[in-house]
């Protein structure tokens, strides 16, 4: 049996290219799993501007909307770089304090009804 009638009986074969059957294959290929390292080294070239994103993401073999997504939260996540812990500890009292001012409105809310319900 040559190639051509493999094509139409083999679903393996996809294609016949000068002659040969190409083959492919079942099996799904695995997601590539980047390190932090790397995706920060990739971010910091792009933040550079020495090479364009789709340089970068072809010396890198990923794509360039990936190489834009790792500059920009490069971007985002460079403020808390230089921050020491007064911006989260702002943020946490901040948090209490409305949580508390919810309680509060929650008791008084609460103690209203019941004086209502105690003059009747």
């Amino acid at each position: 049996m040559n190639d051509a009638d493999r094509l139409g009986r083999d679903p393996a074969i996809r294609w016949i290219v000068g002659g040969k059957a190409i083959e492919q294959g079942y099996g799904m290929t695995k997601r590539r799993k980047f390190t932090s390292d790397f995706k920060a080294k990739v971010a910091l070239k792009a933040l550079r501007g020495d090479q364009t994103i789709q340089e970068i993401a072809s010396r890198h073999k990923v794509h360039a909307n990936q190489v834009s997504t790792w500059k920009r939260q490069a971007m985002d996540g460079l403020g808390s770089v230089f921050s020491n812990g007064e911006d989260q500890a702002l943020r946490d009292h901040e948090a209490e304090v409305h949580d508390l001012h919810a309680k509060i409105g929650q008791l008084t809310v609460e103690r209203d009804f019941l004086a209502r319900g105690l003059k009747r």
